[in-house]
């Protein structure tokens, strides 16, 4: 089998792994693989990531035959649409179905698997990418190639992506392509843009990556290494996914039999800052497997956001209710889905969320703790604010044309000024 795999996975939030928008998928047996990384500003981004990527994987798109990959594209769009639920949505969640959901994506394959399997030492792979996350091809421990990106310079908050609705922007979609020749043993490591970045910035201070010491690492040493790098500030604190393939070995568990290990997260993964909360974030699929027909599942977009009472003490809201004299003509934003404490906005989380003492129980709990619905209260006191200064403009700008166009009347037909004295005809 071509490929023997490890993955490693961390949520931004570790204590919330659901809201994660990474999303990877492989058919080792074959030699295909592939790594998204969901954009959290968008909406349903970890559903549309997961399609991508099992789709890259069960029908090799090949972006450069314009027509076939166009089809793709809209039945990968057609599908997002038709498995999100949005009936639980609130009104300035459905503001972001216009624009969608929107994911990076790195796919490869290897384009002579049977050659590995019939005892030859080598295979051509062929790497596709459109964004930030990245392939790294290592041999012996040695980096041999980074691709699409090479510096840790070279990321920013702006990549390109992958949309699940058409914004007739996909002319501007620039899909970068890459053949290597990998050898029996070499290592192809998938990664999403915060491990990425990090690794090239470890090249480049001269103190490489040893890609075969995360081989047998277990989950819970990668969990403590990635906490304590955000701690330092040496990892961008953002999802972070790491697939390990290894060329032609013998295969590790078939990806159908993939379950993600439960984790105990470390003490000092848990800061004083408080946690930040998609609340656009929802849940997930199901487990990888290796299929070629992605199954249909309805995902309602506020599961995530159901949190267990007696655990956190914090109930989930119902939908907040779209303003009556909501005004189309403005295209109206959400509002920012990481909500930090500052003026005018909710408290942070109690310190009980974060050193796990019990919570207060439902008689004694501050009404200050349900912070998601003062933030639609807030949002809703804004929306009002805009809509009336709105309409106490456009009086005003009305009553200023009526009383030109008035004046310029009296005018034309000569009419006498207050004064007395005979106004000029026309």
């Amino acid at each position: 089998m071509p490929f023997e795999w490890r993955v490693f996975e961390l949520a931004k939030e570790p204590e919330h792994p659901d809201q994660n928008q990474d999303a990877w998928w492989l058919n080792a047996h074959e030699g295909v693989a592939a790594i998204a990384d969901g954009v959290t500003s968008g909406i349903f981004s970890r559903q549309w990531a997961q399609i991508l990527t099992r789709a890259a994987v069960a029908d090799w798109p090949d972006p450069s035959d314009d027509e076939r990959f166009s089809r793709w594209l809209a039945d990968l769009r057609a599908r997002w649409e038709s498995e999100i639920d949005t009936s639980g949505l609130a009104w300035y969640q459905r503001a972001k179905l216009r624009e969608g959901g929107f994911s990076t994506l790195v796919w490869l394959r290897l384009l002579d698997n049977q050659g590995l399997r019939d005892g030859r030492d080598q295979s051509p792979v062929e790497v596709m990418a459109v964004g930030d996350s990245c392939v790294f091809h290592v041999r012996n421990d040695a980096l041999l190639e980074s691709f699409p990106l090479e510096a840790s310079s070279q990321f920013d908050n702006s990549p390109l992506v992958l949309g699940s609705v058409d914004l007739k922007r996909d002319g501007q979609l620039q899909f970068e392509r890459l053949e290597i020749s990998c050898r029996t043993g070499d290592m192809l490591v998938l990664c999403t843009d915060a491990v990425a970045a990090w690794a090239l910035d470890r090249y480049e201070q001269g103190e490489p990556v040893v890609w075969s010491q995360y081989w047998d690492m277990p989950p819970e040493a990668w969990v403590d290494e990635v906490c304590s790098l955000r701690n330092q500030g040496r990892m961008r604190y953002d999802d972070a996914t790491l697939l390990l393939l290894r060329v032609g070995q013998a295969s590790g568990d078939p990806a159908e039999e993939y379950v993600p290990p439960v984790i105990r997260l470390p003490e000092n993964s848990l800061t004083d800052e408080p946690p930040e909360v998609d609340l656009l974030a929802v849940d997930d699929w199901g487990e990888p497997g290796v299929a070629t027909d992605v199954p249909t599942q309805v995902i309602a977009a506020d599961e995530p956001t159901r949190v267990i009472p007696d655990a956190y003490g914090l109930r989930t809201p119902e939908p907040e209710p779209e303003p009556e004299d909501a005004p189309d003509m403005y295209d109206l934003r959400a509002p920012d889905p990481e909500p930090r404490a500052g003026p005018g906005l909710p408290p942070p989380l109690p310190p009980n969320l974060r050193t796990g003492t019990p919570p207060p129980t439902p008689s004694n709990r501050p009404a200050d703790d349900d912070w998601r619905d003062q933030v639609n209260a807030i949002s809703e006191r804004l929306f009002k604010k805009l809509s009336e200064g709105l309409s106490r403009g456009a009086d005003k700008l009305q009553e200023a044309k009526e009383s030109a166009m008035k004046k310029l009347r009296e005018r034309k037909e000569g009419k006498p000024k207050d004064d007395g004295s005979e106004r000029p005809g026309p």
